[in-house]
């Protein structure tokens, strides 16, 4: 798997140092414009909303590239080097999500890096406001929006493998890959979520801590149903990759 990461990386390293680059450019510039001695407080909003917006974009490119190392080795011609090498079909998937957990991490250092130093610089009544704000439900929430994403993407490398086991051309691919994402998520919105947020719904909100016990039990289960699912999508495209698809 190292090597098919280090291969990755050297495809793509000068779009990934870009990309972090700006970022990282972009926050020195908006925070040196709040540092300044003269500034007004107003200025941290918008500098905070321009930084937001820039991570935003970048995060989008990072989930978009997370599903293109795929579907290039797919559709495209470097498939015929990648899938004839002596690689199993989870490694060959695994490296690919290793570069986008990797990027994932980057990001998210970059992001809550210049975030922090931009909320030491709010007015403290703000900071205080902000803190009580953040209770134990945060570290669930992380939580399930990276086992989320990772599902997400998952799910779309199974419908892209899937429509290339249908599929030896790929004239029709974009829409039956999308036929088949968005069927996947009827189905798991109607069978597997379904019977879990049906619960959740008998769920008191009365305030108390019993209440507060329920749901935190409640965002650890959606985080051990997003794990399952995305294990059984890893597992499922990783045996296409081997075994199925029509190069």
């Amino acid at each position: 798997m190292i090597t098919l990461l280090k291969y990755e990386i050297y495809r793509r390293w000068r779009w990934l140092v870009l990309r972090y680059a700006a970022l990282i450019i972009i926050g020195a510039i908006l925070l040196n414009r709040v540092s300044s001695p003269t500034y007004q407080y107003e200025f941290i909003g918008e500098s905070i909303g321009k930084f937001a917006l820039t991570s935003l974009i970048i995060f989008i490119i990072i989930i978009v590239e997370g599903i293109n190392m795929l579907k290039e080795d797919l559709f495209e011609e470097s498939g015929y080097l990648t899938f004839t090498i002596p690689k199993k079909g989870r490694t060959i998937l695994a490296s690919k999500l290793a570069l986008l957990l990797l990027q994932l991490i980057l990001w998210t250092v970059i992001t809550i890096g210049f975030g922090s130093i931009f909320f030491s610089k709010l007015p403290y009544p703000e900071i205080i406001q902000i803190k009580t704000q953040i209770n134990f439900y945060f570290f669930p929430t992380v939580l399930f929006i990276l086992t989320a994403f990772f599902n997400f993407v998952l799910m779309i490398h199974f419908s892209l493998t899937l429509t290339k086991t249908l599929l030896v051309n790929k004239r029709y691919s974009g829409i039956l890959s999308i036929g088949i994402f968005f069927f996947l998520v009827y189905l798991i919105e109607k069978l597997y979520y379904g019977p879990f947020l049906n619960q959740i719904k008998h769920i008191s909100i009365e305030i108390g801590s019993r209440s507060n016990i329920d749901l935190l039990s409640g965002g650890y289960t959606a985080v051990f149903l997003n794990i399952i699912l995305t294990a059984i999508f890893f597992t499922a495209t990783a045996y296409l990759l081997e075994k199925k698809i029509n190069i």
